[in-house]
């Protein structure tokens, strides 16, 4: 017992060193500042309690002062759990405080109930999201327990939700089948519509092609019939010519002949006139 409420001694004099080396000022307002670097995970803190509920074992441990230390006026703190820095002034170093040092926990039917506060920074909190988290029990031989999980849903998290699923919805319909494709995806309306187009495109184009085709073919039929009009008419005229020529050269002949005169080289004079006339 000597050595718990030496070990509890210790303590409330090093509590009370920090609050005098915090404050010096007789304000009970606390003078604080805010943290400029916080937390950005979740953290669990054990909760407040006001008054020892059953199962707590409450010690009012006392101070005096000794022969050898400075006599001072003796001044009684209150535990107040509304001032949380418990800004105080001493003249002395004495000390009377109430803690609660000792917690029972019973266990009911294979369980035991646990307290604890669980703070969510804001970053992580938002109307249209849910943040689960999972709490972990880790006792001293390192071995640790999961808790049920901890559901923080937004104001806005259920409609989000609903639309997300009516979405998701939307999307499982909208799958088609592999042997539905045709029926599906393919544009019968639109392939008709540029098959009509295309066969359109080449009639006309083999139509233009005919059209040209026949152009020519009556063009090479008049030519034709114009050089043989021409080649007929020259070789009628070739050939007068020559039954002309031929007949006076017969002529000429029978009259040499009668006269008694030579009628070589007559043939080729008039075969000479006939080639330059022609």
């Amino acid at each position: 017992m000597n050595k718990y409420l030496k070990s509890h001694i210790t303590a409330a004099a090093f509590c009370a060193g920090v609050l005098l080396a915090v404050s010096c000022s007789t304000s009970r307002e606390p003078r604080t500042m805010r943290l400029f670097m916080q937390s950005g995970r979740p953290n669990i803190f054990l909760p407040h309690e006001e008054s020892a509920p059953s199962g707590v074992l409450a010690e009012q441990v006392g101070f005096t002062t000794s022969s050898d230390t400075l006599p001072g006026e003796f001044e009684e703190v209150s535990d107040s759990t509304d001032d949380v820095w418990k800004t105080i002034h001493l003249g002395g170093v004495d000390i009377v405080a109430a803690r609660t040092v000792v917690k029972q926990v019973t266990m009911r039917e294979g369980s035991v109930r646990l307290e604890f506060n669980i703070h969510v920074p804001s970053l992580l909190i938002d109307s249209c999201w849910r943040v689960t988290l999972t709490p972990m029990l880790c006792t001293s031989d390192s071995s640790g327990f999961p808790l049920p999980p901890v559901v923080l849903s937004g104001s806005s998290f259920t409609r989000m939700q609903e639309a997300d699923y009516k979405a998701y919805r939307l999307f499982l319909n909208g799958i088609v089948d592999p042997s539905a494709y045709d029926s599906v995806y393919l544009d019968r309306k639109g392939i008709n519509k540029d098959i009509a187009c295309r066969q359109r495109f080449f009639y006309e184009l083999y139509g233009k092609e005919r059209d040209r085709q026949l152009a020519y073919e009556k063009w090479k039929r008049l030519a034709l019939e114009r050089q043989n009009f021409w080649n007929t008419r020259t070789q009628a005229n070739r050939a007068t010519l020559r039954h002309r020529l031929e007949r006076k050269r017969i002529e000429e002949s029978v009259r040499r002949y009668v006269a008694g005169r030579d009628t070589l080289g007559l043939w080729a004079s008039y075969d000479r006139k006939y080639h330059r006339t022609a």
